[in-house]
């Protein structure tokens, strides 16, 4: 049973990756947001709220597992985070793919670099160290568009 939620929690087959594991969990919320915007683009919104809740859900009920099956705290291969992070940074963005892209950028940089107080996120026990830190990260990517968008 561990290793179905250590499949579900790597988004399939994210744990077989050597590297770019976290890049490849945001690509994969990419891919299902450029699906939201294809068959109900005027709920992307209501989408991106739905998916922030399922995937926060779903980090705090399998990142603890994750963290025993990898013995790491906040694993690598654990992405589902990184989608939860991705909902984040697009909400209330619009739909372009000049802001999806920006988004997942920032993202990224946001989840890689952890600038204050993103890492400190992490130190929160299991689960909620695990998606806090993502969800901090979206918010700040979030902020950046947004100021992005309203300069130009």
């Amino acid at each position: 049973m561990n290793k179905l939620f250590v499949i579900i929690g790597s988004g399939g087959l994210g744990h077989k990756l050597p590297l770019l594991q976290g890049t490849f969990g945001t690509l994969e919320a990419v891919v299902l947001y450029l699906a939201v915007l294809v068959w109900a683009p005027e709920q992307a919104n209501l989408w991106a709220y739905g998916f922030i809740i399922l995937f926060t859900v779903l980090s705090l009920a399998l990142g603890g597992t994750s963290e025993q099956y990898f013995k790491a705290k906040d694993p690598h291969p654990f992405v589902l985070d990184e989608v939860a992070g991705f909902f984040c940074a697009v909400i209330f963005l619009p739909t372009a793919y000049f802001y999806i892209i920006c988004a997942f950028i920032l993202f990224r940089i946001f989840d890689i670099w952890k600038p204050f107080p993103i890492r400190r996120l992490q130190d929160l026990p299991a689960g909620a160290g695990i998606v806090a830190d993502d969800l901090l990260a979206g918010f700040y990517a979030n902020i950046c568009c947004q100021t992005i968008r309203y300069l130009i």
